[in-house]
């Protein structure tokens, strides 16, 4: 799969974090989709169906464990991955059981 057959949704409250992660990776030929809380991601994720998703765990509205859980019910095979300021042990241990891929701080 070439990089511009694959879709990236981008899930952050930080306007500042979208626009540079997304700047980036679509610089490497990615497509990119955005939502700004786990809601609106829940959304945007059922239309567009993304290859990957990378989001923040602090979010208004719908965090990202919450979303995490809801996209698990959808499909179990999306690769979700964490980025974010949260490093407690607990966080991480939660994140996994939920079935997130990935977690970076």
């Amino acid at each position: 799969m070439k990089n511009k057959d694959i879709k990236i949704l981008l899930v952050d409250d930080d306007i500042d974090i979208l626009e540079i992660v997304g700047f980036n990776l679509e610089a490497e030929g990615y497509q990119i989709v955005k939502a700004s809380n786990g809601k609106e991601a829940a959304q945007v994720a059922k239309k567009e169906h993304p290859n990957l998703i990378i989001l923040d765990v602090m979010m208004p509205e719908m965090d990202g464990f919450d979303f995490a859980r809801t996209i698990r019910q959808l499909d179990k095979d999306i690769p979700i991955l964490f980025i974010t300021a949260k490093d407690g042990f607990e966080d991480k241990k939660l994140s996994y059981a939920i079935g997130v891929d990935d977690y970076m701080v």
